[in-house]
């Protein structure tokens, strides 16, 4: 990825995002119940036809191939629905893209790139948010800062910066600006439909966007996110026999609520380990996988065995494992 000097940006005449107006929420909600209540009435239309007496007629194989056309009209309408309206909607779609034990493959398959595919913020405004959170020019905090986002999701994106100050490479994660009401809004829109489809499919997904309800605020405040971030790397650090799992420490003096400085640290998401195997010879059936396979249980599940039985305090939010390098010592870079 390209670094370059920081070059400053002027904005003085940027406009700041506001929160939605209440007609603004109102036509954002009647945008996603219209596309979506189609969508759930043929899936209740489909399972009421199948309940019929006489749909005993109708042998499993093509109730089977009937539901699957559905999967596929309905996550295309659901996919484009998300793309348009963004929010807390493409938060929904990275829980569904990233749960194939929940939600049916189609779904998952075309949800799966809202994982780090949000448009990213305009640089002016990127400039603004972070210069008004660490309270000072970014040339001065930074010498280098990438303007193109390593990752772009739903609350913010996050960008690779050097330290002026001591020449450590850092992530820097900006909230977009206004994030919080849309978001909550939208929430509320996705617990009404939820509540609306329980008992008519195979999992209450209102318990799970309940629980997505109750931690979202959380997400908002990147200092709280630092003192987790700090109490889990501490406990990593203390484990006997060395750290399963890296947690990134926050940078002291650049923290605030929607800005946070971190520890950069290179690493392959599981989303595109498999990907990355490929691209060095590393087939999905060789021992090596296997092997890079087992590296990463093993480096979850005892970290998450420390903080389970031992802290009681989770880390939700797991990026880096000393696992994930495991491929780099099988199959050198090229």
């Amino acid at each position: 990825m390209a670094w370059r000097e920081w070059e400053s940006t002027s904005t003085s005449d940027l406009v700041w995002p506001e929160p939605l107006t209440l007609p603004q929420r109102i036509q954002r909600s009647l945008t996603f119940w219209t596309a979506i209540l189609p969508v759930i009435f043929r899936y209740q239309l489909l399972q009421a036809q199948f309940a019929l007496p006489g749909a005993s007629r109708t042998s499993p194989e093509e109730q089977a191939r009937a539901w699957e056309r559905l999967h596929d009209e309905g996550s295309e309408a659901v996919c484009a629905t998300i793309s348009q309206l963004r929010g807390f909607y493409s938060k929904s779609a990275q829980l569904i893209g990233s749960r194939p034990d929940l939600f049916p493959k189609q779904y998952c398959s075309k949800l799966a790139p809202f994982q780090d595919s949000a448009p990213a913020m305009d640089g002016a405004l990127l400039v603004r948010v972070v210069e008004s959170e660490l309270g000072a020019p970014l040339p001065e905090l930074f010498s280098a800062f990438d303007a193109e986002p390593l990752g772009s999701a739903s609350v913010a994106q996050v960008h690779r910066a050097v330290l002026r100050s001591t020449g450590q490479v850092v992530a820097v994660k900006v909230q977009r600006p206004a994030v919080e009401p849309l978001m909550l809004g939208d929430v509320a829109n996705l617990l009404a439909l939820a509540e609306r489809t329980r008992g008519s499919l195979a999992v209450d997904y209102y318990v799970v966007f309940s629980e997505l309800q109750s931690q979202l605020r959380n997400e908002f405040d990147f200092a709280l996110e630092a003192a987790s971030m700090t109490r889990v790397a501490d406990l990593m650090d203390a484990a006997p026999g060395g750290a399963p799992l890296f947690v990134p420490r926050p940078v002291p003096g650049l923290i605030s609520k929607r800005c946070l400085v971190m520890d950069f640290v290179p690493g392959t998401p599981l989303s595109r380990l498999a990907d990355e195997m490929a691209r060095r010879g590393i087939s999905a059936d060789s021992a090596a996988a296997k092997l890079v396979a087992r590296k990463l249980l093993r480096a979850l599940t005892d970290a998450y065995s420390i903080m389970l039985l031992q802290e009681g305090f989770i880390h939700g939010d797991p990026h880096g494992t000393k696992a994930w390098h495991a491929i780099d010592a099988l199959v050198p870079l090229n």
